[in-house]
């Protein structure tokens, strides 16, 4: 099982799970922007519910990419020129602290934020960039998901 260590105190894997349920959590927001976007963009549904955006991502597929850049713009995670809003991105991610928060008002969420937060901050730091705007989502997913891995490995 993988530990992180913080002194004496041990969290398994709650950084993890925390960035899966940035997306989890939203469901409400999440659900309707993708609803919207599969109907406008004519997506095959089948392949859609597919798709597990809590994971990590693949970068090349197609579908998955024109999915992604509609469902961020959307939510104002992206802008129309494809790049990333990360001050939008931090929001959204604190606002889902904040509801974990008050529903498991436990130190390992607040530790897990701060996990969370310094992943975020780096893979801003990176300047990431795809060959299309859902690309360059996928990437920064995984590149967020790959930094809170190397923290709690």
């Amino acid at each position: 099982m993988t530990k992180v260590f913080y002194g004496n105190y041990t969290d398994e894997r709650s950084a993890c799970k925390l960035w899966a349920g940035h997306y989890t959590h939203q469901h409400e927001t999440e659900d309707k922007a993708k609803e919207e976007c599969i109907e406008e963009l004519h997506l095959n549904r089948q392949l859609v519910d597919g798709i597990d955006l809590n994971h990590i991502l693949p970068e090349n597929d197609t579908n998955l990419n024109v999915l992604l850049a509609c469902v961020w713009k959307k939510e104002g995670l992206q802008d129309d020129t494809g790049d990333i809003n990360w001050r939008n991105l931090e929001k959204s991610f604190l606002k889902i602290v904040r509801e974990n928060l008050k529903i498991k008002p436990k130190l390992e969420s607040v530790i897990s934020a701060g996990v969370e937060a310094k992943a975020i901050k780096a893979c801003n730091k990176q300047n990431i960039i795809g060959k299309n705007d859902g690309q360059t989502i996928a990437k920064t997913q995984n590149c967020i998901l790959w930094e809170v891995f190397k923290s709690v490995l």
